[in-house]
């Protein structure tokens, strides 16, 4: 069977630029992973992943693109997910993806896994703490210590900076609000006190008058 009549598209969009993307299942073992993609995970990092796919059940669609001249799908996402499908492959023959199949290049495609990488950006400690905070509000210490994949006294350091930063946080907010009156005390001020329009021509005309 050829590689197309294994791919089940679920829908196809085409986006402004021009890009076409479908959500589709295709076989695992067909998807080339970069070679060249410089990042890594540890094999700790690597269980912690596999255990959390295992307890949650569900993953993002990775994102593929189909290569139809070579008929490869060339795996386009970050590394974590490239581990995601790795792991998935041990028991399922298909996943489901975000397909792209026009309007990128190759070269695109081999250097995005590179480009998702960098643009993950950094984990604000201050919000991923009142994220567990609520979390633990609503389904249990337990059940979000599994789903996070977080040992008991990391939860309880992060616990310890959240009631930190809650007094910070809302002085930081209050503050922000007086500035912000302020600058629009101010912008109203300057704005009654410059002249308008119909004033500047009455002042022209009495003075022409003169």
């Amino acid at each position: 069977m050829s590689l197309e009549a294994k791919i089940k598209r679920l829908g196809t969009i085409k986006t402004p630029d021009g890009v076409t993307m479908s959500l589709a299942t295709v076989p695992v073992k067909n998807i080339t992973f970069n070679p060249h993609n410089p990042y890594v995970l540890n094999n700790t990092e690597i269980r912690i992943l596999e255990k959390q796919i295992k307890v949650n059940k569900y993953t993002n669609p990775v994102t593929i693109f189909y290569d139809k001249d070579t008929k490869e799908l060339i795996f386009m996402d970050d590394t974590v997910s490239e581990h995601t499908c790795r792991i998935l492959a041990k028991t399922q023959k298909n996943i489901v993806v975000n397909l792209i199949e026009e309007g990128i290049t190759r070269a695109q495609a081999f250097n995005s896994s590179y480009i998702f990488n960098t643009t993950k950006g950094q984990i604000d400690q201050k919000k991923l703490a009142r994220m567990l905070s609520h979390g633990i509000k609503e389904y249990g210490e337990k059940e979000v210590r599994i789903m996070m994949g977080l040992q008991k006294y990391q939860v309880q350091e992060l616990l310890a900076h959240a009631s930190e930063t809650v007094d910070m946080t809302d002085e930081m907010i209050a503050d922000e609000q007086k500035a912000q009156l302020k600058e629009l005390k101010s912008l109203q001020k300057k704005t009654k006190s410059q002249p308008t329009q119909k004033n500047k021509i009455k002042s022209s005309n009495k003075k022409s008058g003169d």
